[in-house]
């Protein structure tokens, strides 16, 4: 795996934003990760934020660690775990999130559990 052009780091209390429509399967235990583009650090213990931009809807999480892979080495496994039955199912929906991921772009996995949530 080549260097990472940009490592991006997150501290206790940070937000990220998360499409509406993943909200109701991160509550029902289906979608337990979160894959973002770049390497993406955390500090220890970090809880953070999931929040959709659009409704302001926001679940809490603790993050229990991360993974950093290239586009072409996600795993069934990895789609199971952010709420997808397939890899093909997963990376086809990542492209629309992200149309200009290659092969070889640089992902984080971060995978969570849910501390609180509220609508």
């Amino acid at each position: 795996m080549k260097t990472p052009e940009e490592v991006i780091k997150y501290s206790d209390g940070s937000v990220l934003l998360i499409d509406d429509k993943y909200l109701p399967k991160i509550l029902s235990g289906i979608k337990t990760t979160t894959i973002r583009t770049k390497v993406r650090v955390f500090t220890p213990d970090s809880k953070i934020e999931l929040r959709s931009p659009v409704t302001s809807k926001s679940i809490r999480v603790a993050v229990k660690g991360t993974k950093v892979v290239l586009f072409k080495d996600l795993t069934d496994e990895d789609a199971r775990k952010d709420g997808f039955a397939t890899k093909a199912i997963l990376k086809k929906e990542m492209l629309s999130h992200y149309p200009d991921l290659t092969n070889e772009s640089v992902l984080t996995v971060i995978d969570f559990e849910i501390i609180q949530g509220k609508k």
